[in-house]
C-alpha cells in the first residue's frame, strides 16, 4: 500500500526496528494514512492482517456509498423544492383566489338575501 501511495519503496533492503519512512504525501486521507502506518509497523503482532484492512477499506466504501446517496437525495429533494421568490408568488396567488372566493361568497349571499325580501339584486359591478 505504502509503494502503490508513494510510487517508491519504503525502506532500502532489510527493516530494522528503529528505521522510519518517509510519511505518505498530505493529499492522502488520515484514515489511509493510519492503515499504512500500521501495517508498516516492525511487529507483525502490531500489523492488521489482510482480512482487517478488507474489512476497513469495505466499511469505508459502505459508508461513502450511504453518504451519497444522501447528498443525492437531498440534491433532488432541492431541486424539486420551489425557490424563495417562487414561494412568495405562489402564497401571493393562493391569497388572491382565496380574497376572490369570499368576495364571490359574500356577493352571492347578498343576492339571496335580495331576493328573499323581495329587492332587485344589487349589481356586483363596482359603481
Amino acid at each position: 500500500m505504502y509503494e502503490l501511495s508513494t510510487l517508491k519503496a519504503p525502506f532500502s533492503g532489510h527493516m530494522d526496528e528503529d528505521e522510519s519512512f518517509e510519511p505518505l504525501p498530505d493529499y492522502y486521507s488520515s484514515k489511509l494514512t493510519k492503515r499504512v502506518t500500521a501495517c508498516m509497523s516492525y511487529y507483525p503482532e502490531r500489523r492488521p492482517d489482510a482480512f482487517d484492512l478488507v474489512r476497513s477499506l469495505t466499511a469505508s466504501s459502505e459508508r461513502r456509498a450511504v453518504e451519497t446517496e444522501e447528498r443525492s437525495a437531498t440534491a433532488e429533494a432541492n431541486r424539486k423544492r420551489p425557490s424563495s421568490e417562487q414561494s412568495r408568488r405562489l402564497f401571493s396567488s393562493s391569497l388572491k383566489i382565496k380574497l376572490m372566493e369570499q368576495q364571490h361568497s359574500l356577493a352571492t349571499a347578498d343576492c339571496i338575501e335580495f331576493q328573499d325580501v323581495g329587492c332587485p339584486s344589487p349589481s356586483l359591478e363596482p359603481s
